[in-house]
């Protein structure tokens, strides 16, 4: 049994059990509070798939949808009947029946789409409308929208979108403010969002104030952690562990890193890819407080690129799949990496399979095609 295996820490899991339950009676998407209970009794951010597991194994709705969405990410036309698709919707369809709206909302979209299941619109459209009774803020902007209701900025003036904005639905605010005409309405639509707690608006106000006002920036920041924005997370995070002298001359001293990479790791558990790429490097290299583990490093690497496609965690990946660092070697995996990333015009993968190439490690030497390569990224203006 791993050291973060919930076995080892029946207290601990006790709490995230509760908080799990507790996520499922209020209807919330949100699992942060479960997940900042993992890593204070752990401090490991991949046990979370041993205690989501065994929590959805015991019925817990939350976490048998989070563990559904495992196997629909990003899920391909082709792969709409195929079994792991049907039994990840099948585990959907648990949690949707336990009423929890995040999952109604979700299972109706698969109903909707024919994704795991018969193609239903007209039941996914009751199943909508049944979720939006919970009064769950996400379910009911997810019915407007799907229902044609944001499309332009005078949808604002429809009696149902007011009555919901009323209710303290900002999520509309928040979708419908780039629609607002001029920059001045764009910004107090968003300032609108920010104050009745739109954790996204709130980070993007910050982003607005961080070259003009960055004790402002600095001080929305904080509300929007407090929101448990994702984007947030990262960025006070990165703030503790490398401070720019603006901030903490303009606020004070805000060097944390053991709490930044707290931070670092409760996004890289809601989703935002680059918090792996910090933490990547971080346990590659042993920084802040992380002792080295090619293992953890090459993990956030993977992670971070199959969520977020990004050329230089693909280039990553695939250099550490060639040389074997962190994970075993696998070279025929790790070059069809690096041509991907290649691909994408990011001229570190060229030059990394220049030298691959020229040198011949791993494959046949051959000068043309390395040449090929390091004219490549030569023209992108790579001084390498």
């Amino acid at each position: 049994i791993a050291p973060g295996d919930p076995a080892n820490h029946p207290e601990a899991y006790a709490k995230f059990a509760q908080l799990m339950d507790a996520i499922h009676q209020k209807n919330l998407y949100d699992l942060s509070p479960a997940y900042l209970a993992v890593l204070a009794a752990t401090n490991d951010e991949f046990c979370i798939e041993a205690w989501r597991q065994k929590a959805a194994d015991e019925g817990k709705a939350a976490a048998q949808l989070f563990m559904a969405q495992r196997g629909l990410f990003r899920v391909p036309p082709e792969r709409y009947d195929a079994e792991e698709t049907k039994e990840a919707v099948a585990l959907l369809k648990k949690a949707s029946d336990q009423q929890y709206a995040p999952a109604m909302q979700e299972y109706s979209q698969c109903m909707r789409m024919g994704i795991g299941t018969f193609k239903n619109p007209a039941g996914a459209d009751r199943l909508l409308q049944s979720a939006c009774r919970s009064g769950c803020f996400e379910t009911r902007f997810d019915w407007l929208l799907k229902t044609n209701r944001l499309d332009k900025y005078e949808d604002l003036q429809r009696p149902e979108v007011k009555s919901e904005i009323e209710r303290g639905n900002h999520h509309i605010l928040h979708h419908m403010s780039p629609l607002a005409p001029g920059n001045e309405a764009i910004i107090a639509m968003l300032m609108q969002a920010a104050n009745k707690g739109n954790g996204k608006a709130l980070y993007e106000i910050s982003e607005l104030f961080a070259a003009s006002d960055i004790a402002k920036s600095y001080q929305y920041l904080r509300l929007a952690t407090r929101q448990r924005n994702a984007d947030a997370m990262y960025r006070l995070g990165m703030y503790m562990i490398e401070p720019p002298a603006k901030l903490e001359l303009n606020v004070g001293p805000v060097l944390n890193p053991t709490q930044g990479v707290i931070f670092l790791k409760l996004a890289a558990l809601m989703g935002e890819p680059n918090s792996r790429k910090q933490l990547a490097k971080m346990y590659l290299q042993g920084l802040h407080g992380l002792e080295k583990n090619p293992q953890k490093a090459y993990r956030h690497t993977a992670l971070g690129a199959a969520i977020l496609g990004d050329a230089e965690l693909l280039t990553a990946q695939g250099y550490m799949l060639y040389q074997g660092i962190g994970t075993p070697a696998n070279q025929e995996k790790g070059l069809e990496l690096l041509d991907l990333a290649a691909s994408h015009r990011f001229p570190y993968a060229k030059t990394l399979l220049g030298v691959i190439y020229y040198k011949g490690i791993g494959v046949k030497a051959d000068a043309s095609l390395a040449k090929i390569h390091l004219e490549d990224a030569s023209t992108m203006n790579y001084p390498l």
